[in-house]
């Protein structure tokens, strides 16, 4: 399952989607797997949605009803509707490229999404920077604003909405290499909505890049997990996860 797709349901159940070409799907539940209903399309990356959906979507999108907003990793933004035949048109420019970087919607009535982190390409120096993108009308071209950097340049990261609405932005590398766990980011960020800044917090002991994820647990702790995964004899590969 490269490349899978990863979810917590409404139910704190564990759903792994697709990989490559894969049609499969898994949950996870009281510390086994089971099998799920296949997908038509095979796709990797997935959105919930109530009442539990699974619903193919670029991992660094926002939904809503009938609209799709593509946000990273080019600098254009674009919007996607799926009403009849479909259609796109622009939602605004940000001014650098995030390949690889993160995006968190983490205040869904203010249509405000936190972007952060990424590069000019899909491995290599990563980029400290973060913007805010506030949604408007649909097809209306987003507003955004650069705020404050990071404490660290991050390319592979995760980020995770907490219940508080703060962001917690986790793991990634300064420089990306799928297969090493070289310049490893340790030190998460905490961003505060409130003042739209960073703070570093406690360290995690195990590197978390390429082909990581965190996710938010329903008793409000983050799983973050696995990364690499290049083949087995790569020493990147990380098949465990912890709790944050």
């Amino acid at each position: 399952m490269y490349g899978a797709g990863l979810l917590m349901d409404f139910e704190g159940r564990l759903r792994a989607t697709g990989g490559n070409n894969a049609r499969k799907t898994s949950v996870y539940a009281s510390g086994s797997w089971s099998l799920g209903p296949d997908m038509a399309p095979a796709c990797s990356p997935a959105i919930l949605l109530p009442p539990v959906e699974i619903k193919k979507a670029d991992p660094l999108s926002s939904i809503t009803p009938e609209r799709i907003l593509e946000r990273v990793p080019a600098k254009a933004m674009n919007w996607f509707r799926t009403t009849g035949s479909g259609s796109q048109s622009s939602a605004g420019d940000r001014n650098d490229d995030s390949m690889c970087g993160d995006a968190a919607m983490y205040d869904a009535a203010s249509g405000k999404i936190l972007t952060v982190g990424g590069g000019p390409d899909y491995q290599g120096a990563g980029t400290d920077s973060a913007h805010i993108v506030t949604l408007n009308n649909t097809n209306q071209k987003a507003a955004i604003r650069k705020i404050g950097s990071m404490a660290y340049k991050r390319i592979f990261s995760s980020a995770v909405v907490l219940p508080d609405g703060q962001v917690l932005v986790v793991g990634g590398q300064s420089v990306g290499d799928p297969s090493s766990d070289d310049n490893a980011i340790l030190t998460p960020e905490l961003f505060s909505p409130a003042t739209n800044t960073f703070t570093k917090v406690a360290t995690h002991s195990v590197p978390r890049a390429y082909n990581s994820f965190a996710l938010l647990r329903t008793d409000g702790a983050v799983l973050v997990g696995c990364g690499s995964l290049r083949g087995s004899s790569c020493s990147s590969n990380h098949f465990d996860a912890q709790d944050y």
